[in-house]
């Protein structure tokens, strides 16, 4: 076992006998889930990944995806019309956003955008890799 790996069973096994709380009820996705399933994963820059647990188990991603809309939403519409739709929708919250947007230097929504691609050109190939095609591209 190389040292990534060791290291993300290391953790998980760490965190594993934290049992406290319950799958979130009244979001249909997560209602039903064994809440015993548990997985690490990372991807290095090379796009190489470790993933330690119950990894080979589908899973909902639910608010995990935020960052990565968000970046999607940057990228596509800029900051000033996130910055519109942001805090008046989402009360207090949008606007915490809404205020730390507005930090943002254009080379910081780059960075999202590009941190978007790769993982989407990821979550592309990963796909194709588990449903068993040699060409990721088709």
């Amino acid at each position: 076992m190389d040292s990534i790996t060791a290291l993300l069973s290391g953790a998980l096994e760490e965190v594993r006998p934290l049992t406290d709380g319950a799958p979130a009820g009244y979001i249909p996705e997560l209602a039903d889930v064994d809440p015993e399933h548990l997985a690490l994963a990372v991807v290095g820059p090379r796009g190489g990944v470790r993933s330690v647990g119950d990894d080979d188990i589908a899973f909902t991603i639910q608010s995990m995806s935020k960052p990565f809309v968000l970046a999607l939403a940057l990228a596509e519409r800029g900051r000033d019309a996130v910055l519109a739709k942001v805090g008046p929708v989402y009360g207090a919250v949008g606007q915490r956003w809404a205020d730390y947007l507005s930090t943002l230097t254009e080379e910081q929504i780059a960075f999202a955008d590009e941190l978007f691609t790769r993982a989407a050109e990821f979550n592309h190939d990963e796909t194709m890799r588990l449903r068993g095609h040699a060409d990721s591209n088709g």
